[in-house]
């Protein structure tokens, strides 16, 4: 299959003359977009300069405004042209204002400064599919949206933001190297800048704005990049298409229940593969009926992947609804359950216009994906702003769960309330700490657990520390489960208890300890079904804390194993009994050689 089997016939693509037309000669524009975001770098170094320690977060107002030139200056040089220039700014001011402002309240939404989250990326997204829809504007003049032309900018935006990045790699590259040429003779100024702060942002905005300005203004590039990108996507439509429909067909043999049985990711691998089959088949039909692929393959191909995307969402579905009933309600489920919708959405557009037009579905798949990206665009606005919590939702689901005896008091994720959930999970989290809310349902024995770990994850600085005193105290209840002391009667000392958990150790398989002396035990674990028990030795050192200060001495430790593999678990019944077993071992020149046999 040829790139001229691929592409369709005629003297000139009709991206180049897209390109063209919305393109305006300006000599001046590489200049000016890197300046603009070198002073964005620079403002957002700035906006950031007294950055506390880590359990003592940036105040929300600096990331903010960090926000603000970071993203209102990348809308304003993504835009922008010499015709309607002002309105490029316009478009950055508010893109950067309503940036700032999701980033404030993010920041703001976990107490301990600015964490990553579903809302902040939807406000992403929303500004990536705005700013193509504002591009086309602006080059209408009007509130028009030509497909072949919103199509050439959401993809041209596309190339240009990875070859700029490309390029700030390279350029750092460059200046790694002049760096340790000059180093050679002494001159370590280069060197020196490169570790400022101030100068990797503002370095780092010159030169993407750099990036930006030429390849804006070269047409023919840019326009020949956008074609060599569609064209690459355009070949994987084939075995995309294969795949998941041979998956599609198995499926119908094999049942719904090996998607549960096999992997926990079932919903985000089923979700990646139908936007997987909405970008391809976009490749293959690309602007326009001219544009479009003459190979039947390829067409073929996207037809296929347009059918296939229902149903992967339709199972999508059915497995975030199962993961919701089973575990109750996440913000990252919420989330989820989003995409699932609208993956839904695009998937009964694209089967709606293969059925009305079959073959020359594409004519009506064009501007519903026009329509449909409108409607994500609001759709991420809204809800990356505090108008839909989905926190407060999911800590309202899981304490009523907590409530309902549907989750233990032991295995209730505290942590989550005070780090996820928002302002409302913390609420609901202090009334568990004093006794209030689903606390007081619980049985007494539950409602002391349930008060304990509230108070524990409150008092925590971050969710990392608050996990691992969780698993700590997890690990301490699955060590009393699955381990067994020797002699019988013996007490296992606080310290070696703390070893013990700290190495992970009797999680899901059965294990001895024996205690040799007050200063040595010997531990015995299964670490896996398949393999044989190893032994390692504790030790105290003189004079330590009988409480902290036992360890694993590895340069003692015998890898001694159990011989009968059909031991595979302890019991009450099991005979434990530690016996003097005569051993040979070789040496050399009067070293040990070997381990004992």
């Amino acid at each position: 299959m040829s790139s001229q089997d691929i592409d369709a016939g005629g003297s000139e693509p009709e991206g180049s003359k897209i390109a063209e037309d919305t393109s305006f000669d300006w000599q001046l524009r590489p200049v000016i977009t890197a300046l603009v975001l070198a002073l964005c770098g620079l403002a957002v170094f700035f906006a950031l300069e007294d950055k506390p320690s880590y359990d003592d977060p940036i105040v929300p107002w600096r990331q903010a405004v960090a926000a603000f030139f970071f993203f209102g200056g990348l809308a304003a040089c993504f835009s922008l042209e010499r015709i309607r220039w002002l309105w490029s700014i316009i478009f950055g001011l508010i893109a950067g204002l309503v940036l700032a402002g999701i980033t404030y309240w993010v920041a703001g939404y976990g107490e301990r400064g600015f964490e990553w989250n579903w809302a902040f990326g939807a406000g992403l997204i929303a500004l990536a599919i705005a700013t193509p829809l504002f591009q086309t504007f602006r080059d209408e003049g009007q509130r028009r949206f030509p497909y072949p032309r919103l199509h050439f900018h959401a993809w041209t935006d596309v190339v240009i933001y990875f070859a700029s990045l490309a390029f700030v790699g390279l350029s750092w590259l460059l200046l790694l190297l002049l760096a340790g040429l000059f180093d050679l003779i002494g001159i370590d100024f280069i060197k020196n800048i490169m570790r400022e702060a101030w100068f990797g942002w503002t370095f780092s905005g010159l030169t993407f704005g750099a990036a930006l300005g030429i390849l804006r203004e070269s047409d023919k590039v840019l326009g020949t990049l956008q074609r060599v990108v569609l064209i690459v996507l355009s070949v994987l439509a084939p075995p995309l298409a294969t795949g998941l429909s041979v998956f599609l067909v198995l499926l119908l043999f094999t049942g719904l229940d090996t998607l549960w049985d096999a992997t926990d990711a079932t919903t985000p691998i089923l979700l990646s593969c139908a936007i997987g089959a909405v970008i391809l088949s976009n490749a293959v039909i690309r602007n326009d009926r001219s544009e479009t692929s003459p190979s039947l393959i390829l067409q073929g191909s996207a037809l296929v992947l347009a059918l296939n995307i229902l149903p992967l969402a339709l199972i999508a579905a059915v497995s975030m609804g199962l993961r919701i009933d089973q575990y109750g309600l996440t913000p990252e489920r919420a989330w989820g359950l989003l995409v699932v919708v609208i993956a839904t959405a695009y998937g009964l557009a694209y089967l709606v216009s293969v059925a009305r037009k079959r073959m020359d579905w594409a004519e009506i798949v064009r501007p519903a994906n026009t329509r449909l990206a409108m409607a994500l665009c609001a759709i991420c606005l809204i809800l990356a702003m505090p108008i839909a919590d989905f926190g407060a939702m999911s800590a309202r689901d899981q304490m009523a769960r907590l409530q309902n005896g549907d989750v233990s008091a032991d295995e209730f994720d505290y942590v989550a309330f005070a780090f996820d959930f928002g302002p409302k999970g913390r609420e609901m989290l202090k009334m568990l700490a004093n006794g209030k809310a689903a606390a007081s349902t619980l049985a007494p024995e539950d409602k002391r657990l349930a008060m304990n770990h509230a108070s524990k994850a409150l008092a925590s600085n971050n969710r990392w520390a608050a996990y691992e005193g969780r698993e700590s105290a997890l690990s301490g209840r699955s060590l009393d489960q699955f381990l067994q002391v020797l002699p019988t009667g013996a007490t296992l000392p606080d310290g070696l208890r703390k070893a013990l958990q700290d190495n992970s150790a009797c999680r899901e398989k059965a294990c001895l300890v024996y205690i040799e002396s007050p200063a040595r035990a010997v531990f015995v674990e299964r670490s896996c079904d398949n393999c044989l028990p190893n032994t390692s030795i504790y030790t105290k050192g003189d004079g330590m804390d009988w409480d902290r200060d036992w360890s694993v001495d590895w340069r003692n430790a015998e890898k001694d194993y159990w011989q009968n593999r059909d031991i595979e678990k302890l019991d009450a019944n099991s005979k434990i009994e530690v016996r003097d077993v005569p051993k040979k071992q070789i040496f050399v020149d009067g070293k040990p050689y070997s381990t004992p046999f």
